[in-house]
């Protein structure tokens, strides 16, 4: 500084706000890589490409949309510097759907698929960075210098376009000025480079960027002397925290002499390019106090806010530089004092170091297997770690701070959550926590139309990957049929990207023509390749009716399920599911979709009438063979039990609907007979057939209460020898009751 004036006119000078300094600008750029699936039992590169953006100093990704599979992910490099960032699920919920930010104008961007897994990403936006303006700053002179003590971090806006100071607190809490936390500060940056020799700003290697927990910031925007943020920090991805990394200041809660010297060390802009919003430092005298506010002659600029304010002779932090006063003429700078009471309130919650006491919540207790869980870390003290038990072995399954869990196998499991910190450990351990039951494939015919909740049979399974939000409820307009409520599926909480599934599980054995019928609407969701009806196809889902356009208001669609299985070569079997998909970010009402009065229909492959036969007068129940196109011309044999028709008996890769026993192996070894009519012939030009029991009068009395079952084999074998004679498919089971 080339003057000092220790004036009590400094404490009167109105102060200028000090801006955060832009450095970038949001720029859209659509890029969209559809869904990939890996078939193989290894992690295969599935997509690769470069995003540039000619004479970019610095680039950031923004994603519409991101799904990563376990095991899968996304790897970003800058092809200027070399500095990688791998993005799997975790990391891109941590970052809020944004990559690290890179220097230069060209990123590789590689896509890895784990082994049956899946992938799929779409950038919106690029955030490039911009060459340096100048600023003004106290008096002719700027007497700061470069410096480096990590324990100052560079602070990031949430639109990844400006910047501001901040600092390291105790307990892995951060600081700042108000008025950059209410801009939702989103990036830590330490061990920052020198900036271009345009001024644009350069930013260090992803494992030295650390995402802001946005849920934790805490901050009042009041002027001068009540504008003070303090905010937590995610570890990056090693797991490690900046303040047990770097350090942090000691917070000094006193009034400083007049006259003493202090310190402030921050990422102001300058004149010259390559040090714009590096860390740099100076010392000044101490102006005085008022009330909460304190001044200082001690250089700075945009860009400072949220400095440190270091009292020289202690080492200690005694406030956070604001706003800006100076003059050429003189002035004064001014802070909010670390004496500020929200602001102590905020550190003795936050901040002061103690013993983490565990505390956890899940996202359901009773589910059907297959569901996710998610978990959320409710814990106090500050904890910097955490291990999961989500399933009862003993063994640790997850160390994220709020991880989700698949329970593939039905039971009851106990959860335990380990935190620990520097100053200890501490556990809770919840007993039989999370009852899983095992899917129960529903047949046809089948409606839900949501009036009592969630169904919970175990037809149907819901998964949240995310951040998501699956109930029953309404959202406008109700449907057309039952009305409100609905099944919705959302996003729990503003720009958090979630995916959602409804996956219902059906037994179409036996069965044909079967078709699924849906009412559905868009709240404002925006067009998305995940959204849509899949069908589960050898482990991956196949889109079969995407959600496209504008789904405003309620529309009805209907699914022809026998041909969507013969396209994508998926048997009507006992474990025929499709999926109901929604994927954005946003709450109901914003986004969302609703669905409702969902009904599959089908025509069984054998049925009959009457239902029932009397014993003592005896009858005939005419039976129709309806096994469709597919199979027509072909033999087929009709097969009878007494006995039931679960659990069946498997006959190679088809299962015969029928228990068997004596009259299974008479209809089986005796075709055609007076009993049983037309039970072994060819089906016709349509794949059709017919065929009669005939019960005789007189019938034993024993018969009465009892039911028989029938059903029938396909084989490919043809009228005319041709064909390999094999097992191709059972029909559906169709009953007849014996009364008196």
């Amino acid at each position: 500084m080339s003057q000092t004036k220790l004036a009590l006119v400094a404490l009167l000078a109105a102060p200028t706000l000090a801006q955060e300094a832009p450095f970038a600008v949001s720029i859209p750029y659509a890029l969209t890589v559809p869904t990939v699936h890996n078939a193989t039992a290894e992690l295969l590169l599935v997509d690769q490409r470069e995003v540039h953006l000619p004479g970019a100093p610095a680039l950031q990704l923004v994603f519409s949309d991101f799904d990563l599979s376990p095991g899968s992910m996304l790897v970003v490099s800058s092809l200027t510097d070399g500095h990688v960032q791998v993005l799997d699920g975790a990391e891109i919920a941590k970052w809020k759907d944004r990559s690290a930010h890179f220097n230069g104008p060209s990123l590789l961007l590689e896509l890895y698929v784990a082994p049956q897994g899946r992938a799929s990403y779409a950038l919106r936006t690029l955030v490039r960075g911009l060459e340096h303006a100048d600023d003004t700053i106290c008096f002719a002179t700027d007497d700061r210098v470069p410096s480096f003590d990590n324990r100052a971090t560079r602070v990031l806006s949430s639109g990844g376009t400006s910047a501001c100071s901040g600092w390291l607190g105790p307990n892995n809490c951060g600081f700042t000025a108000g008025h950059c936390s209410s801009s939702y500060t989103f990036t830590a940056e330490f061990n920052v480079p020198a900036s271009s020799a345009s001024g644009a700003l350069q930013h260090p290697a992803p494992i030295d960027q650390f995402p802001i927990d946005h849920g934790g910031v805490q901050f009042v925007n009041g002027g001068t002397g009540n504008d003070w943020g303090v905010f937590t920090i995610q570890p990056n991805a090693l797991g490690e925290l900046p303040y047990t990394k770097f350090g942090h200041y000691t917070l000094g809660f006193f009034t400083a002499a007049v006259g003493a010297t202090t310190r402030i060390t921050g990422y102001g802009t300058t004149s010259l390019p390559t040090t714009n919003q590096i860390q740099q430092t100076h010392t000044g005298p101490y102006m005085g106090t008022n009330g909460t506010s304190i001044t200082y002659q001690t250089d700075t600029t945009g860009g400072n806010s949220g400095s440190v304010v270091i009292h020289e002779p202690t080492g200690q932090a005694i406030g956070i530089h604001t706003h800006g006063g100076c003059g050429s003429s003189g002035g004064a700078n001014s802070g909010t004092t670390t004496l500020n009471a929200g602001f102590q309130a905020a550190y003795a919650t936050k901040c002061q170091p103690a013993v983490p006491v565990a505390q956890f919540a899940a996202s359901a207790t009773a589910v059907v297997q297959g569901t996710v869980v998610q978990f959320s870390d409710q814990s106090t003290g500050g904890p910097t770690t955490w291990a999961w038990d989500l399933d009862g072995n003993g063994s640790t399954d997850s160390t994220l701070k709020d991880p989700a869990f698949v329970y593939a196998t039905p039971g009851t499991y106990t959860v335990s959550l380990t935190v620990s910190n520097a100053l200890g450990s501490d556990s809770e351990t919840k007993p039989n926590h999370v009852t899983v039951s095992p899917v129960q494939p529903v047949a046809p015919p089948y409606t839900q139309n949501f009036q009592a909740g969630l169904p919970g049979g175990g037809e149907w399974t819901f998964t949240s990957i995310g951040l998501g939000a699956i109930s029953a409820t309404g959202s406008g307009t109700a449907s057309p049929g039952s009305g409100s409520p609905s099944l919705a599926m959302a996003s729990a909480l503003a720009s958090t990207l979630s995916t959602n599934q409804a996956a219902l599980h059906l037994d179409l054995s036996g069965v044909q023509q079967a078709t699924l019928s849906f009412w559905f609407k868009e709240a404002a969701d925006e067009d998305n390749p995940e959204d849509g009806v899949f069908l589960v196809a050898g482990g991956n889902l196949v889109s079969v009716s995407p959600f496209t356009g504008a789904n405003s208001n309620w529309s009805q669609r209907t699914l022809d399920l026998d041909a969507l299985a013969a396209q994508h070569g998926v048997p009507l079997d006992a474990s025929f599911t499709l999926v109901f998909q929604q994927r954005d970010d946003n709450p109901l009402g914003t986004d969302g979709i609703l669905i409702d009065d969902v009904a599959v229909n089908v025509q069984q492959m054998l049925y009959g009438s009457p239902s029932a036969l009397s014993v003592a007068a005896g009858g005939t129940q005419n039976l129709q063979l309806a096994a469709g196109n597919s199979y027509r011309f072909r033999l087929y044999l009709l097969l009878g039990t007494t006995s039931g028709t679960a659990p069946g008996t498997p006959l190679g890769p088809v299962t015969l609907p029928l228990n068997a026993d004596a009259y299974t192996n008479f209809t089986a070894s005796s075709p055609n007979s007076a009993l049983l009519s037309s039970s072994l012939a060819f089906l016709d030009t349509s794949g059709n057939g017919s065929a009669a029991f005939h019960l005789p009068a007189g019938a034993p009395a024993s018969l009465i209460g009892l039911t028989a079952h029938h059903a029938y084999l396909v084989f490919d074998l043809k009228l005319d020898q041709t064909g390999t004679g094999a097992l191709l498919v059972a029909s559906n089971p169709f009953p007849v009751a014996f009364a008196p």
